[in-house]
């Protein structure tokens, strides 16, 4: 699965990142705190890049697909194959 969002989860750790920065508390040291922001912003990232490619990427395999059907189909027309 993490495969799948590997791109969405690309594009979207970084405004994620820099949203939860700002929201969660800072810390210069490792302490429960700090591990606990750590754990929030990775599982928000995650669950952000999950949402955008059920939005976006899932769709695009048969968008793409019905996109090359269509121009072959065109192109047959044009050369009279069909």
């Amino acid at each position: 699965m993490l495969s799948q969002i590997s791109f969405s989860l690309y594009l979207i750790h970084d405004p994620i990142n820099a949203w939860l920065c700002v929201l969660l508390p800072k810390s210069n040291k490792i302490d429960p705190v700090s591990i606990g922001a750590f754990f929030v912003k990775m599982a928000a990232c995650l669950l952000a890049a999950y949402v955008f490619w059920l939005l976006f990427e899932r769709t695009s395999f048969a968008v793409r697909r019905a996109i090359k059907a269509s121009l072959r189909v065109g192109h047959a027309e044009e050369i009279g194959a069909v």
